[in-house]
């Protein structure tokens, strides 16, 4: 199963938003409901942890004489967090994550294959719209890979 799909939740005062129930499903069906939260800018992207291992050992197997990997590796594991979803679904997000992709009460949790992302909702609409205006391009750019 993969994550898909758009919702719209809040943050609450303690920094807990509810999962989406399809997204709680595939979480404590397929996976142990701990995720791994990472940093991605503009936004969060929470990984459940089995895949977050896998990834973890792609990245282990880049060339660490590279500063540009040793880069990433400090940010992307520095800033990750991990949780375990509570008994109501629910994910507590740090304060310092919420500051620093500017999550302050209504957000967009959107679905992205194996893993799902938490976004401010005022953020959300304008990277979607920047998609959709360029989706004719994008359609072309990925259509010489057969989709």
């Amino acid at each position: 199963m993969e994550f898909i799909g758009r919702y719209k939740h809040r943050i609450d005062k303690k920094g807990r938003v509810s999962i989406p129930s399809a997204f709680r499903k595939i979480l404590s069906e397929e996976y142990d409901d701990k995720v791994i939260i990472v940093n991605n800018q503009n936004r969060l992207d929470i990984y459940p942890y089995q895949v977050f291992q896998q990834r973890k050992e792609r990245i282990k197997a880049l060339p660490p004489s590279l500063d540009l990997v040793e880069d990433f590796k400090d940010l992307y594991f520095g800033d990750a967090f991990s949780y375990d979803i509570d008994g109501l679904g629910r994910l507590f997000i740090p304060l310092y994550l919420r500051e620093e992709v500017r999550l302050v009460e209504e957000v967009i949790i959107s679905g992205g294959d194996e893993i799902f992302s938490i976004w401010d909702a005022v953020i959300f609409d304008q990277e979607h719209q920047r998609i959709k205006n360029n989706f004719p391009n994008i359609k072309k750019g990925i259509a010489q890979y057969g989709v």
